[in-house]
């Protein structure tokens, strides 16, 4: 009975690693491999009912993952569906609609970059700085299920220190 479910087990692992093989492409080791799509795309549908988004790219200057500024470069409303932003339990910052806790949503910080550590490390990966300017693309949504916020701005907060990143107004449509 044990080798029976030793073969089924060798037989999965077989299956998933020539799935695998199938959907990444390696190259050379000084590049990052290619991710083929399993089938064809499809668009999303806009929706009708009148749910927006509002698309920010955000133009953070960074010294040692320290925000020293922050602009909005574009803002538009786009008439779509939205991430489901509201449902994240973790994040380094914190998104509020308005300044409003209750419209708000977690998102990683884009002043650190994840970095493994190599093998044997206690912790397999560390987070290291950025400087410089880093574009920061930020989707918020402007409905919350079937009710419709009127956003006008949003305030960025560092969970950790509770410092205001940035606040930015949001232009309407």
């Amino acid at each position: 009975m044990n080798r029976m479910l030793a073969i089924i087990g060798l037989v999965a692992v077989s299956a998933l690693a020539a799935h695998a093989q199938n959907a990444i492409e390696v190259g050379p080791r000084d590049e990052p491999p290619k991710i083929r799509p399993g089938g064809e795309p499809k668009p999303v549908v806009r929706p009708t009912d009148g749910r927006q988004v509002a698309v920010l790219n955000i133009r953070l200057t960074l010294d040692q993952g320290k925000v020293r500024g922050a602009e909005v470069v574009e803002s538009r409303r786009i008439d779509s569906i939205a991430p489901k932003v509201f449902r994240r339990q973790g994040g380094d910052w914190e998104v509020r609609i308005n300044g409003s806790a209750e419209d708000a949503f977690f998102v990683f910080s884009p002043a650190y970059l994840e970095a493994e550590t190599g093998e044997g490390a206690r912790n397999p990966y560390t987070y290291v700085p950025r400087n410089g300017v880093v574009d920061w693309p930020l989707v918020v949504p402007l409905y919350r299920g079937s009710r419709t916020i009127r956003a006008e701005s949003i305030v960025v907060v560092d969970r950790r220190t509770g410092e205001r990143v940035m606040e930015a107004s949001l232009e309407p449509k």
